[in-house]
């Protein structure tokens, strides 16, 4: 059986979650260095559900879920190869409601259109009915998954593939009635949060306004709609344990993406900096896999790659960009990419779509490019991530825009690398497939 939980926004924290921290941290395997490969909810859930990069699924922003080839996805090689499959939550912003996900069985699926209320009040499609839902969407997408759970292993004939994709912590960060007015966890701010000097950094970034203040109120009001999610993934696992399928059952737990909270005065994601690229991603399957700490660099691309190796099951279409995490392969690098998104004037200055990017990511630094819409590089940034965690640092900063003590060229192969190296690299990278992909 396979377990996928997806979250909406999260950042890699864990400190109102228990529950996730015991059945997966401490009982399963944890990947500190996880990232989306495009930092943004639909692009992200493509890769999920497919192992391939955007430019290899063709979805580059919200808009554009469509232009997946659902054939080619886990849930189509699971479904044909007799799995029962649901889904319960959100599927892909702007998905027409009326229409139902490709190669699931059962679903209850919140499609995110625009201004939706994402907590409570919206439409779902449940099973091909569109109703409209009052109850706390993470309430009710326990109930479903649980429901689902129960269903299938009643009859215990077909092995089976749960989607559970949360609305939480998405905005408008809308916490259930009984965490409204809890604490959270003290906030040990980073340097980057309300970062005054941004010289060095794009435009966007310059001209950014949330600061401590909108920090804190973000990652408060995030935090008390995850503790619903931790209940969720309890009220999961002890499902599982009733069932006698605990150990049957390999599960994940990712976000689709990470969320700025006032670092560099940013408070979304689509930005190339870790607070935004890096996600939660935890595995377990007791019997298979040891509780342990796997410092690789991994990203949502690699949760196909690895159901379709526990399962056995073929790869529909092309072979995934991602790798098995179940294999010992090491990334020397990881590309990361984002396609600038239409409608961006709605968008507060807080949240201002950036220009295009690519970047490259080792286990030591970062190199980010921004692109003008004919193709041409117009940004550079780089960071030493051993020295500078925080990226307050761009050691590519134009000439007067420099601050810091710039330090020596890394020695890492991309970092040592010339900038028309650099360039090179991410040129290449935003064409591979397959085995060409990093």
């Amino acid at each position: 059986n396979i377990l996928i939980i997806i979250t909406d926004d999260q950042t890699r924290g864990l400190e109102v979650m228990p529950s996730v921290k015991q059945l997966f941290a401490r009982e399963g395997k944890r990947f500190p260095n996880a990232f989306a490969t495009t930092p943004l909810c639909c692009p992200s859930r493509a890769s999920i559900y497919s192992g391939l990069y955007a430019h290899n699924h063709g979805v580059f922003n919200n808009f554009e879920a469509e232009d997946l080839d659902q054939s080619e996805t886990i849930q189509a090689a699971l479904h044909d190869a007799g799995y029962r499959t649901g889904l319960f939550g959100k599927f892909f912003n702007h998905w027409d409601v009326e229409r139902a996900p490709s190669y699931f069985d059962e679903w209850a699926m919140f499609p995110a259109p625009r201004n939706a209320a994402y907590y409570e009040g919206a439409e779902w499609n449940v099973n091909g009915e569109v109703q409209e839902v009052q109850e706390y969407a993470t309430g009710y997408i326990e109930e479903r998954g649980v429901e689902f759970l129960e269903a299938t292993e009643a009859s215990d004939e077909q092995p089976w593939l749960a989607v559970i994709a949360t609305t939480a912590p998405h905005y408008p960060f809308t916490p259930e009635a009984r965490y409204a007015d809890v604490e959270v966890p003290p906030w040990d701010l980073n340097p980057a949060v309300g970062e005054k000097d941004r010289r060095d950094k794009p435009g966007y970034v310059r001209r950014a306004d949330c600061l401590r203040r909108c920090g804190a109120q973000k990652r408060a009001a995030q935090l008390r709609t995850l503790m619903s999610v931790d209940d969720l993934v309890e009220r999961l696992f002890g499902t599982l344990d009733e069932l006698g399928e605990n150990r049957d059952t390999l599960a994940f737990y990712l976000s689709d993406n990470g969320q700025m909270w006032g670092e560099h005065g940013l408070g979304d994601k689509r930005v190339p900096y870790l607070p935004s690229i890096q996600i939660p991603l935890l595995m377990r399957w007791p019997g298979h896999i040891e509780p342990s700490t796997d410092n690789r660099l991994v990203a949502n691309i690699d949760v196909a790659p690895t159901v379709l190796a526990a399962t056995g099951v073929s790869q529909p279409g092309d072979r995934p960009d991602g790798m098995s995490l179940l294999r010992g392969r090491d990334r020397r690098r990881l590309f990361i990419e984002y396609q600038r998104e239409p409608r961006i004037e709605r968008l507060p200055e807080s949240v201002r779509t950036p220009p295009s990017w690519r970047s490259v990511v080792t286990d030591g630094r970062q190199f980010i490019g921004y692109y003008a819409p004919g193709g041409e590089l117009i940004g550079k940034e780089l960071y030493d991530l051993r020295e500078d965690p925080w990226q307050l640092d761009n050691l590519f900063a134009p000439s007067g825009r420099a601050k810091g003590k710039k330090t020596s060229r890394p020695e890492l192969p991309v970092a040592r690398a010339t900038l028309k190296r650099l360039k090179t690299i991410l040129r290449t990278d935003a064409e591979c497939t397959g085995k060409t992909c990093p």
